[in-house]
């Protein structure tokens, strides 16, 4: 009885032995339809059941895998351990490259569940204002994807189980391949949940959700520390290794010190990049410095009461000035009937300890954020207007520092690994 594949021969072998696809199915535990996928060619078994298959059929294994009997004379005890023929080494080597195939592919599964949960956190942040539950929704398809490549891995693992010892560095490869594909989804994973932290960390109510630019900001300082962790993890590990491997050569002991030195340096440069980043970037100074400024107390007063009806930043300073009589002081008089918003009355002194009293206004200019009142001298004062667009070009001036501070501090990282390279001993 001879075939040319393996599927036909599992067929022949199945229609000689009178058994139907449900019952040969039944023997190894799985279903009809694997079985004839299997025989039709369009799929193959895992090699955990190609001694099976041969122990039903009274083969040996290298006879299944070339898909057809050997002579009489050259036959051995079915069970037997025997060296497997080219055509059936040729064999195996598709059958673990077809699982491996399809394990990258449950693995992009799993990895496209983990990016669902940090769309689905997206969605209700900042369509729906709910960070805290954005949080919560994103951890649950992080578990879910966790949970399908753990299972996804064991299932690979399971169908090379049986072929430890005969297939042996092939197997190991292809053990080494799956773990690693797997370590590389753990990964994504925890990059992906620390993107999602600042949803949680951030949050100050449950009905609220973060802004795009404090979202990114925060998330970018969670990625540092992470890093930063990491970098120390990877390298106290290594220096246990070589401690713990008694033949260690004084290369890696120089490389893994030159490492280290190295690390330190990049860690304290940048800090110092993200610290003076930090004192630049600071919104309330850009926004001073980019403010409008008045040199005296009467233009100063011109401006915060004048009134607005463009909807901004400060829009609570809503005003009702045609209900409300004041004297010279701000001082109400008079009110129609209670409004639901006042404009506020501000008093502006000299800041000596006595508080002289340069003058009132009535803070009107729904268009401006805050103010500030600079005193040179006596007779030099400066006032300082900041209003909602003004903040607004603060903060993306800010944003657009941090994503430049960002670019730099990686470029400090890939300088600090090409001056590893040229250094390391070899």
């Amino acid at each position: 009885m001879e075939a040319k594949t393996m599927g036909s021969f599992i067929a022949a072998l199945r229609k000689a032995n009178g058994m139907t696809q449900k019952d040969l199915a039944e023997k190894l535990n799985v279903s009809d339809k694997s079985v004839s996928r299997w025989e039709r060619d369009e799929g193959a078994p895992d090699l955990s059941l190609i001694p099976v298959i041969a122990e039903v059929f009274g083969i040996t294994c290298d006879e299944l895998l070339r898909g057809e009997r050997k002579p009489e004379a050259m036959r051995t005890e079915p069970g037997a351990e025997e060296p497997l023929t080219p055509k059936a080494d040729k064999q195996r080597r598709r059958l673990l490259k077809t699982a491996l195939a399809k394990y990258r592919s449950r693995t992009l599964v799993s990895a496209a569940v983990a990016f669902l949960g940090l769309l689905g956190a997206m969605i209700c942040n900042f369509a729906f204002l709910r960070s805290t539950l954005g949080f919560f929704v994103a951890v649950i398809f992080y578990l879910a994807a966790g949970v399908c490549q753990t299972i996804f891995l064991n299932s690979a693992l399971f169908a090379v189980s049986d072929a430890d010892e005969e297939d042996g560095e092939d197997v190991h490869l292809f053990k080494k391949n799956a773990k690693a594909l797997c370590g590389w989804v753990f990964a994504w994973i925890a990059l992906l949940l620390i993107i999602t932290l600042p949803l949680i960390t951030l949050n100050i109510d449950a009905l609220w959700g973060l802004g795009a630019g404090s979202w990114a900001l925060e998330a970018f300082k969670y990625l540092l520390v992470a890093a930063f962790l990491c970098v120390i993890g990877y390298f106290v590990w290594e220096g246990w290794r070589l401690r713990k491997n008694a033949g260690r050569s004084p290369v890696a002991v120089h490389n893994w010190r030159l490492k280290g030195i190295i690390a330190v340096i990049c860690a304290l440069v940048m800090l110092v990049t993200i610290a003076c980043s930090a004192a630049l970037l600071d919104s309330n100074r850009i926004a001073e410095a980019r403010g409008e400024t008045f040199s005296d107390f009467d233009s100063f007063k011109a401006f915060m009461e004048t009134e607005t009806t463009a909807a901004t930043h400060n829009d609570a300073m809503q005003t009702a000035v045609e209900m409300v009589e004041y004297d010279e002081e701000g001082k109400i008089l008079f009110m129609s009937e209670e409004p639901e918003y006042l404009p506020e009355v501000v008093r502006i002194d000299d800041g000596t300890p006595q508080g002289k009293v340069l003058g009132y206004f009535l803070w009107k200019n729904r268009t401006v954020v805050s103010y500030w009142v600079d005193f040179e001298d006596a007779e030099n004062i400066r006032y300082t207007v900041v209003t909602d667009a003004v903040w607004q070009e603060a903060k993306a001036a800010q944003r657009t520092g941090f994503i430049i501070c960002a670019a730099v501090c990686l470029l400090e990282a890939a300088a600090a690994v090409w001056i590893y390279k040229k250094l390391k001993a070899r």
